[in-house]
């Protein structure tokens, strides 16, 4: 038997068959079975599962997508190490495939309003991002890292980036 066929039937049993001649040939035929592969998307939409039937060819499907991260590829295991190729052999007795995903960068930028510059900061959604050093203006004194331009939403520190990227704006006071 192998494993993933099954047996197809025939006119005798080979127990009952007697071999008359020498070099008789008895040939089995064996049909593959069909197996179920499903797709575990990580927190991703969803990705149908595909049935066919052992060690046929399987295309990949449309990769699933997921908010502030890119698709890394298909995986053999639920820790994501194993990446899979395709087209991809349905395995015996099917299988499940996961999605590895790595976080899209995004940045904070800021804008020192005519102070010196300071060196915008990349990193991934969900960092902890610490107080850059203040930067500073002739004639005046920084007031803090603001979320707008008018100054209503003053920033806390140490801040965890969110999903996209933006700006902090620099407030300066006037001193003589």
């Amino acid at each position: 038997a192998r494993p993933g066929y099954f047996l197809e039937s025939f006119e005798q049993s080979p127990v009952s068959i007697i071999l008359t001649l020498p070099m008789t040939t008895i040939n089995f035929e064996y049909t593959a079975r069909s197996y179920t592969l499903n797709f575990e998307s990580n927190g991703g939409t969803p990705v149908s599962p595909v049935t066919a039937n052992v060690n046929t060819p399987v295309t990949q499907p449309a990769s699933p997508v997921k908010e502030s991260y890119v698709f890394a590829g298909g995986f053999s295991d639920p820790a994501c190490t194993q990446l899979v190729s395709w087209p991809y052999p349905m395995p015996y007795q099917g299988g499940t495939l996961y999605a590895g995903w790595s976080a899209t960068p995004v940045t904070l930028t800021f804008n020192a309003n005519n102070g010196t510059p300071v060196a915008p900061i990349t990193t991934i959604p969900g960092a902890i991002v610490q107080k850059p050093t203040d930067p500073t203006r002739n004639l005046f004194r920084f007031d803090g890292w603001f979320y707008d331009i008018s100054f209503s939403q003053p920033t806390s520190w140490p801040l965890t980036m969110p999903a996209n990227s933006f700006t902090l704006y620099a407030k300066w006071v006037y001193v003589q």
